[in-house]
């Protein structure tokens, strides 16, 4: 190897090991940067109050837990998000800077998590900078942050805890939180809970207002509720016509919801749902809420009388009437009604739209069984043992 060759290599080795050198150094001075750079951030003034500390985790350090007073937890939320937006925000930054070294892979971003107790705070960044924050992995807004405070006031009660998640005003649960005593507080959240069932038709709200007695107008309100859901339960009736003139009609009334509950064509327990209005002794049936302040817009008007509803439809000249058949305001499930088909068996033709035959001719065979199932309109299907080979129907 020539002279020049070598002097050329010896070179070559020294300005690559100076560059590794420079490298490291600039690493380290941007470590040490990051390092302080962090370290002042949390110690601002606005975040002192905290006793903030904090480690470094994670490949390139890339993780960074902060530890903050117990007492961050009890400050509101604005404040909190504030904190946890603008900390995530100001580290990120920084580590975007240490992270620029040519030594240090560039694909790894940074993850800044506060913890309060028990409790880990993060913050998810958007494209657009928008920070979303989650709490111990979950979602958490304002509203979760008010369910916590108001739960944490009326703790001892658990079973009033459940109906907390129930109120989704921020204002009232503001005003919740700012009731002084827990006994009044406990009973205005039943208050505004048995409202918001009162709403819902849910009837939650008749144990609650009963629980409540005298607190403001609980007994008004129970009385309207008796009144508004006097008719609760199942009704089934009829037009009173015999053979294909009658037409069964069910309903199934909940306070200010009632559904008629119908099936034709491939619909079983189809559901057509309409508004109530108890009105005169009489319930007014409306397409929906929107149509309720005339009464004159009502589909129809259920009269009670003897144990009996009666109406009439509004394109119908017979008088409908029904009976109680039970209180459940449980609604069916609706289902699909086939046609019938070939390589059905005798029950799923029964259970399809045309239903049970009018007559049945049946033939014995030394192979098996043949059957005619009459339906009447020049409708045939034909079976052999037991299982549907052919249909027939006339146009």
């Amino acid at each position: 190897m020539s002279n020049k060759k070598k002097v050329f290599i010896i070179i070559s080795v020294l300005f690559i090991a100076i560059l590794c050198i420079l490298g490291v150094l600039h690493t380290k001075n941007n470590y040490n940067d990051y390092i302080t750079g962090v370290n002042s951030c949390i110690n601002q003034k606005s975040y002192s109050n905290y006793k903030p500390t904090c480690i470094f985790e994670g490949e390139n350090n890339n993780i960074v837990k902060i530890t903050v007073e117990p007492l961050f937890n009890n400050c509101d939320y604005v404040t909190q998000k504030e904190i946890i937006c603008d900390l995530t925000k100001e580290i990120n930054k920084l580590y975007t800077e240490y992270n620029s070294s040519p030594l240090l892979k560039k694909s790894i971003d940074s993850t800044v998590y506060i913890l309060a107790d028990t409790d880990i705070y993060y913050c998810e960044l958007s494209n657009e900078g928008d920070c979303g924050i989650l709490k111990n992995e979950k979602p958490y807004n304002e509203l979760d942050y008010l369910h916590e405070r108001l739960t944490l006031k009326v703790s001892a009660d658990e079973n009033l805890t459940k109906y907390i998640y129930g109120i989704s005003d921020i204002e009232i649960l503001e005003k919740l939180i700012d009731i002084k005593d827990v006994e009044e507080c406990k009973k205005e959240i039943l208050y505004t809970i048995a409202k918001i069932f009162i709403e819902d038709n849910d009837s939650s709200a008749k144990n609650i207002l009963i629980s409540l007695k005298n607190y403001k107008d609980s007994e008004i309100l129970l009385n309207e509720w008796n009144y508004n859901h006097e008719f609760d339960g199942t009704w089934y009736g009829s037009n009173g016509l015999l053979g294909e003139y009658r037409i069964s009609h069910e309903w199934i009334i909940n306070g200010s919801s009632c559904y008629n509950i119908y099936t034709e064509d491939n619909t079983k327990n189809g559901i057509n749902e309409r508004y109530c209005l108890r009105k005169n002794d009489a319930l007014y049936v409306f397409e929906s809420k929107e149509y309720s302040s005339e009464l004159s817009n009502a589909l129809y008007v259920f009269e009670y009388s003897n144990g009996e509803i009666t109406y009439k439809y509004y394109y119908d000249i017979y008088t409908i009437c029904l009976e109680k058949i039970s209180g459940d305001v449980k609604l069916p499930e609706t289902s699909y009604i086939p046609d019938p088909s070939i390589g059905m068996t005798a029950s799923e033709v029964k259970n399809s739209t045309w239903g049970s035959p009018k007559k049945i001719n049946k033939n014995t065979y030394s192979w098996g069984v043949r059957e005619q199932w009459v339906y009447g309109d020049g409708r045939y299907i034909y079976l052999e043992d037991g299982v549907v080979t052919s249909i027939s129907t006339s146009e």
